[in-house]
């Protein structure tokens, strides 16, 4: 019979085995990225997110490890901000307090937008570009842009929303997926490195709230958010 130390001793082995395995695989589908690696066939977001997984049961097709952004998602998702002429975030050189923050929609049937929100010294900026819905293989064109300075009433509410909904602990993304409705792509810059985090069709919680004010800065009204 096994006596109690022995008992104690096989317990804690397993513990940390659990933690252990828990810890790196977290991982690999939480930021931040260090910025400054290579980048993917796009050249707008960091290779790593090709070599992160998530593990989800999507389709019915049993557990397996999705990478984060793969060759269609890459295109895809950078198509938006590319057109908007503004460089990628993961180019980004940022210290102290400086960051950059992008909110990239991207919606089925409707119009999409992306919002870039900057900080550099005293310096608050919004530079935003929406785009009216021009089917997948289309170039995409701007109809209609912003760029103006931001109050610090303003930046000041944005940022208290992100450390209140914890945005840079979210996962990169998770297991929700559909045919239709949006991405909510938010990426992040700033001295600790790169996040990202991609969302399909929230109707609550921190992507929502933080894609909701987001898209509040441009002034801009929609037809329909989701």
């Amino acid at each position: 019979m096994m006596g109690k130390k022995a008992i104690l001793i096989t317990f804690l082995m397993v513990t940390l085995s659990l933690f252990t395995y828990s810890f790196f695989e977290s991982k690999k589908f939480f930021g931040p990225i260090e910025m400054g690696g290579e980048k993917t066939p796009s050249g707008y977001f960091p290779l790593e997110l090709y070599e992160r997984t998530q593990g989800c049961n999507f389709f019915g097709n049993g557990f397996k490890k999705w990478p984060i952004l793969d060759d269609f998602t890459d295109k895809w998702y950078s198509e938006y901000p590319i057109a908007t002429g503004l460089k990628p975030i993961y180019d980004q050189k940022v210290s102290n307090d400086d960051y950059v923050i992008r909110f990239i929609w991207i919606t089925s049937f409707d119009d999409s937008a992306v919002i870039t929100v900057s900080r550099s010294g005293s310096k608050n900026r919004l530079n935003a570009s929406r785009f009216s819905y021009q089917g997948l293989d289309d170039e995409k064109r701007a109809i209609d842009s912003i760029a103006r300075d931001l109050s610090d009433i303003e930046t000041d509410s944005l940022m208290s929303l992100f450390i209140k909904q914890k945005i840079k602990e979210q996962s990169f993304r998770d297991c929700n997926l559909g045919i239709d409705g949006a991405q909510w792509i938010v990426e992040i810059a700033d001295k600790d490195g790169y996040y990202f985090v991609d969302r399909w069709s929230p109707d609550k919680g921190p992507i929502y709230d933080v894609g909701i004010a987001m898209l509040g800065l441009s002034g801009w009204t929609f037809k329909e958010i989701y």
